[in-house]
């Protein structure tokens, strides 16, 4: 009870206490709110010193957001099937939320020992992990990070070795990025009037506006196409962004921007293949070779943000440099398609390019 939790805390001073309570049924959010109540109750004369609580009903929300996948079973308890493709970041600013209804308190995470690891629970879709870290990293309530995100161990339950899907970075150096720019903004974990929903009825998308005491940013969460507007925002592309996520710095404008392009099919023919753009416009002049990376149907690309097009072309696996001359046989520089012309509009990140035509 949480009446206890709150005496023993008030008796030892605990200078930190969080509750792990996940309720079976019923509304959540009233529960968990009435535990932490209990935690101030007194008992023999002796107020109770408040716990925080991790916030099931934030976990909860993201997981239908995203997607989940649980071990062992093809049905969740709830009657519920587990899917990696639920796909509605409305839920993502549901006020029911600690996050949001008392932050002070709300003890947020993505994943733990219980809901993945190796116990597989109720674990959120690997690949909208990164996502989910932009999310709380960046928002109010004190963030937690899993182990198993962040070191890269023995063992197959420890990710932090992997790529971002949209980045160069690795798990563990995405939540570092994430936790000194929280720290560089000043985010602070109990300022509820801190956060700004910009974008709440979408299901495609969720946008924030999060002001800190050194700083502020807007951060979208999903994967359609978002470019702020306003004071600092306008014109500027994201600090720091890759698949399902952007981050925008108020007065920041970097010199480079992180283009994620979407193919209509798998471009690197499973590896057989190097992909580079040609890129045109600002320090490119009237164009040059910038090698892209990526995976399957997703291209990475980083380019000066003075660029106005590009065009990609699919070459000889081995190739370093592309040769527009080459057109036939098995040389390096050969380029065997090419893809339309992508112009680039300012601050956008997110492009689609359409099947790669043959080059001849």
């Amino acid at each position: 009870d949480g009446k206890y939790v709150g005496y023993y805390n008030a008796m030892t001073d605990a200078a930190f206490s969080v509750g792990e309570y996940w309720p079976d049924d019923g509304d959540w959010a009233d529960k968990i709110g009435a535990w932490i109540t209990d935690t101030g109750k007194t008992i023999n004369s002796t107020a109770g010193k408040q716990s925080r609580a991790f916030d099931f009903v934030l976990k909860q929300k993201m997981n239908y957001a995203f997607g989940w996948t649980k071990s062992g079973s093809d049905v969740y308890e709830d009657g519920v099937t587990p899917s990696g493709d639920y796909w509605n970041m409305a839920l993502l600013a549901d006020n029911s939320t600690l996050m949001r209804s008392n932050p002070s308190a709300a003890v947020t995470f993505v994943d733990n020992h219980d809901t993945g690891s190796t116990q597989q629970h109720w674990e959120l879709s690997w690949f909208d992990v990164p996502a989910a870290y932009a999310f709380i990293l960046t928002h109010p309530g004190m963030p937690c990070v899993a182990s198993q995100h962040y070191f890269a161990e023995d063992g197959w339950q420890y990710r932090g070795g992997e790529t971002v899907p949209g980045t160069t970075k690795t798990m563990k150096e995405h939540i570092d990025y994430l936790i000194q720019l929280r720290k560089e903004v000043g985010i602070e974990y109990d300022e509820k009037n801190a956060l700004e929903v910009l974008v709440e009825d979408d299901e495609y998308k969720y946008v924030a506006k999060i002001a800190g005491t050194k700083g502020e940013i807007i951060v979208k969460i999903g994967g359609d196409s978002y470019i702020p507007t306003g004071d600092g925002y306008t014109g500027n592309y994201p600090i720091y962004n890759g698949t399902n996520f952007a981050i925008w710095q108020k007065g920041v404008k970097p010199a480079e921007a992180n283009l994620i392009i979407t193919a209509s099919d798998d471009w690197l023919w499973g590896g057989n293949a190097e992909l580079f753009a040609w890129v045109w416009g600002g320090e490119y002049g009237d164009g040059t070779w910038v090698k892209a990376t990526g995976s399957s149907m997703t291209i990475n690309l980083t380019v000066m943000n003075d660029a106005t097009g590009l065009l990609f072309v699919r070459c000889v696996n081995g190739t370093t440099t592309p040769d527009w001359d080459i057109k036939s046989g098995d040389e390096s520089g050969r380029i065997y398609n090419k893809s339309p012309d992508v112009y680039i509009e300012k601050g956008k990140t997110e492009y689609t390019v359409d099947k790669f035509t043959e080059y001849k």
